[in-house]
């Protein structure tokens, strides 16, 4: 019989800074290397259609899969947040795509709504009187731990490649 347990909230803690470290050195050591030898059409790619997938996002909202007692407002929050962070991915891929004049800036707007969600929701959630993971989260358990530091350190990525940009674009 094992009695050894730990709080979500340290669970929630370690899961969340490990996937943050994996994905840093993850960025450094292959991604970063290959945005600097291909086109901005072919770096943004992949990355756009990564943020695609924040529609899952919208599972905080399903009763269901959520703690009926996770507040509505945060809830609703995140859903909408990776939402409308999905849909303004969607757009500017098709601009990446098609060549369309003003992409780029399209691929800033949609990163900068992706990091306004992640940040509100963040700081939103470490205000709470009972912190985030001690909801029941369900399967939505691994957006915050799994997904977000994903988000993140590709928002990063994006913002670098667009910004940055190599000698032959």
């Amino acid at each position: 019989m094992n009695n050894f347990s730990l709080p979500p909230d340290v669970i929630f803690i370690v899961q969340f800074s490990i996937m943050m470290l994996v994905n840093i050195l993850v960025a450094y050591w292959y991604v970063i290397p290959w945005l600097r030898r291909v086109s901005i059409k072919d770096a943004l790619t992949p990355m756009l259609l990564l943020h695609v997938t924040r529609v899952i996002g919208l599972v905080f909202i399903v009763s269901a899969v959520t703690d009926p007692t996770l507040p509505k407002g945060i809830a609703t929050t995140a859903a909408l947040g990776d939402f409308a962070a999905a849909m303004l991915s969607l757009l500017a891929l098709a601009m990446v795509r098609k060549g369309v004049k003003g992409a780029n800036v399209m691929v800033i707007i949609a990163n900068i709504v992706g990091i306004a969600d992640l940040l509100t929701v963040a700081i939103w959630g470490s205000l709470m009187p009972v912190t985030f993971p001690s909801f029941q989260l369900g399967a939505a358990w691994f957006i915050p731990t799994f997904i977000g530091p994903t988000m993140m350190v590709s928002h990063g990525l994006m913002l670098w490649r667009v910004l940055a940009r190599p000698k032959h674009d």
